[in-house]
């Protein structure tokens, strides 16, 4: 295991780092091989670059309040307070799955929602296109909820420990 000034010792500035993808990015070996380098001595690095959900999860945050900081803040406090009402143990990654998956098609719904608030301002044509995607979105979202409780029917519920009681003979 490497500490924390070893680790350290791994990831250059920002700037530097920066440029090191860039040049990785365009073709440049020796930047890919360093790069490879920092991210085997930092999985956390690795793991937000790679969290595919949470980048789709952001995209449609930002395209949902466009530049409105209150309500991006607070759509992604609801999003955290959802995961974890909907999610029952922390420990399935398949349900953290699942959870994550019903989380992202309902953005999806909100995001279509706000683009499109009213659907008979548009050509007959394109208020078809939106309402069939709303639709599509609908019902990824029904299946993801379907899924997630079906997933959930096969975890076990974490059971709250009993406190012990002593209870004193007289």
């Amino acid at each position: 295991m490497v500490d924390k000034n070893q680790k350290k010792s791994f990831i250059p500035n920002e700037s530097e780092f920066r440029d090191l993808v860039d040049r990785a990015n365009y073709g440049d070996g020796e930047a890919r091989s360093e790069l490879k380098r920092i991210l085997d001595h930092t999985p956390e690095l690795w793991r937000a670059a790679g969290d595919i959900n949470q980048h789709i999860q952001d995209d449609l945050i930002r395209q949902l309040a466009k530049s409105d900081f209150l309500l991006e803040e607070s759509t992604r406090r609801r999003l955290a307070e959802q995961r974890q009402r909907l999610q029952r143990n922390s420990d399935s990654a398949v349900e953290q799955l699942c959870v994550e998956r019903v989380l992202a098609c309902e953005l999806e719904l909100w995001a279509l929602a706000s683009r499109y608030p009213d659907v008979a301002k548009l050509s007959s044509d394109r208020a078809a296109e939106v309402l069939r995607s709303k639709e599509s979105a609908e019902k990824r979202l029904r299946t993801a909820m379907k899924s997630l409780a079906a997933v959930q029917k096969f975890i076990p519920s974490p059971r709250p420990m009993k406190p012990r009681i002593k209870l004193r003979k007289q």
